[in-house]
């Protein structure tokens, strides 16, 4: 027999509303207990465990974290510097982040050093990471440079090996620089030999020239090596020129021999220009070598003694380097006194240099007394040369039209 359908509607009725009482009488209970959901609704939509209020605490919670900047070693394995450099100050002036670079650098335990420069692989140049690691690579050079060299050379990236171990070269150089330039030439990679080589050459220029010649015999010939052995020769001839100026002749290039030459002549200047513009004369051949070096012979001798300089001139030989060298006398005698030539101007017989150093004077001049000019270019006896210093001064005077006087 089928059951009647009014008694199946009430038997459905009765459940829907037990279910329903149970389910409130639930969520009561769960408010009650300070629930804000069901549990049975976490569990169906996986969602995860709230977080701890901030108001309790364990007692197997760890202590809360300072909130000064982490030193290096506070975070294990990549993000060991992240937090810290992310405090830096936004600047222009990176010198502010040196502090805390400095300590950073010094943070790091010796035995972790190579790792933390690892962690630094492929900073952007300038970052404060890449000043970072150069500062932690200096450091482990410093403390262990036999280690350091080493791990430098596996490096894989070539500009980032390359860029290392210039800074390892650097900076065993500063303590033991036999060792280091031992090391850049024990290199199988000639390229990277060479350019070691140059760098802690250049290095030793000026307080040991002689070790930067030692360093440069090993270099093939080329514009870098010729420029390194004139720089060193120059700066030898600071402090022995007559020794310098011997080396410089009996070396064999011809290019490499002029730019060692010019320098020990420019450098030698500086204690003896008599002896320096004479050297020059008599060791340069004529050409671009020869201007330069009389030009700045006389630049340098002029600042300590522009008369004596004034006196070589007048009985310089050739006659066509005169006027270059009193150009270049006038100039930088007229930048230390603007009357300082008169004198010397005066006391010139009349001929070429006269009128020369005369022009020399007057365009000088129409820079600070126009007024006076005039009269000066009216003493130059060669009419053409006359004509072409006046015209030279109209075109100045246009482009700078002197003040006027408002007082």
């Amino acid at each position: 027999m089928k059951p009647r359908l009014p008694i199946l509607g009430v038997v459905v009725l009765s459940l829907t509303l037990a279910l329903a009482l149970r389910e409130n009488f639930l969520r009561q209970r769960d408010a009650a207990a300070g629930a804000t959901e069901p549990a049975a609704a976490l569990i169906r939509t996986g969602a995860p465990n709230p977080p701890p209020r901030a108001n309790r605490k364990s007692a197997n919670d760890p202590a809360p974290m300072a909130t000064e900047t982490p030193a290096a070693d506070d975070v294990p394995g990549p993000s060991r510097f992240k937090a810290a450099l992310a405090a830096l100050p936004f600047t222009a002036d990176t010198d502010d982040w040196a502090p805390t670079l400095d300590r950073l650098a010094l943070s790091v335990p010796e035995a972790d050093l190579g790792s933390a420069i690892g962690e630094l692989t492929g900073s952007e140049a300038d970052s404060p990471e890449a000043m970072l690691r150069e500062r932690l690579l200096a450091r482990w050079t410093r403390l262990a440079p036999a280690a350091a060299s080493a791990w430098v050379v596996g490096i894989d990236n070539p500009a980032e090996r390359g860029e290392g171990m210039l800074q390892v070269a650097a900076a065993w150089a500063e303590s033991d620089p036999s060792a280091a330039a031992g090391w850049a030439t024990s290199l199988s990679n000639e390229n990277e030999r060479f350019e070691l080589l140059l760098q802690l050459a250049h290095e030793a220029v000026r307080e040991e020239p002689l070790r930067a010649l030692g360093l440069a015999a090993g270099l093939p010939a080329g514009p870098s090596r010729d420029g390194l052995l004139a720089q060193a020769a120059g700066s030898w001839a600071t402090r022995d020129p007559l020794a310098a100026a011997e080396w410089a002749r009996s070396l064999r290039g011809e290019a490499e021999r002029e730019r060692a030459l010019e320098s020990v002549a420019v450098n030698w200047a500086g204690t003896d220009g008599i002896a320096a513009a004479k050297f020059a004369l008599e060791n340069l051949p004529r050409g671009d070598a020869l201007d330069r070096a009389v030009v700045a012979v006389v630049q340098r001798w002029a600042q300590s003694d522009p008369r004596s300089v004034a006196a070589w001139i007048e009985h310089i030989e050739p006659e066509a380097f005169q006027g270059t060298a009193a150009d270049n006398l006038v100039s930088n005698w007229f930048a230390r006194d603007v009357s300082g030539p008169v004198t010397w101007l005066g006391s010139l017989p009349p001929g070429a240099l006269r009128d020369h150093c005369i022009a020399s004077y007057a365009r000088q001049l129409a820079s600070v007394e126009p007024a006076l000019t005039a009269q000066w270019l009216s003493l130059i006896a060669n009419a053409d040369l006359r004509r072409r210093a006046e015209e030279t001064v109209a075109v100045f005077t246009r482009a700078h039209p002197p003040v006027p006087n408002t007082e």
